[in-house]
């Protein structure tokens, strides 16, 4: 039974790393791709929307994890998890309505719709990098709890 709480404890920490490596990756790419012939403004746009669209389903993921540890711990959840899940809620909204830009961008307002959606993903990239530094440490402490509850738990059993 208490080998399960702690499996259940680190899913939001697994969650966060594996978003984080997506961030990774995505770092590394440029973004800003030059229109070269007259269907660059829409390969452009598409590819956009693409990383867009796998930015925010991974905040997804990781938002029904937060929501889902906070559902589980109910009153006892703790601020920061709490905090952390209303940030990344708002950074999350912030880039539906970016996408929605993007979708709607014209050849004429392009370069200043792609600036402004290059920003709001980084924020929110930036935003989830600052939670998960923060998160893994307080999870950490959380995983270390319990594994001495269930130690101390063993030793009275065995006395």
């Amino acid at each position: 039974m208490m080998k399960l709480m702690n499996i259940s404890k680190m899913m939001p920490l697994l969650a966060l790393m594996g978003f984080s490596l997506f961030l990774m990756q995505c770092n590394g790419q440029q973004r800003d791709v030059t229109m070269n012939d007259e269907n660059g403004f829409e390969q452009e746009r598409d590819e956009m929307l693409n990383d867009m669209e796998e930015l925010r389903d991974d905040m997804d993921e990781q938002l029904d994890e937060l929501e889902s540890r906070l559902d589980e711990e109910g009153e006892e959840a703790d601020e920061q998890t709490q905090q952390a899940y209303e940030e990344l809620t708002d950074q999350r909204a912030e880039l539906a309505n970016s996408m929605r830009e993007v979708e709607n961008a014209t050849e004429q307002n392009w370069d200043q719709v792609r600036n402004r959606a290059n920003n709001v993903m980084n924020d929110a990239e930036n935003t989830f990098r600052d939670w998960q530094d923060s998160l893994e440490d307080a999870w950490e402490d959380i995983e270390e709890d319990v594994e001495d509850e269930y130690e101390d738990v063993e030793d009275d059993l065995d006395s």
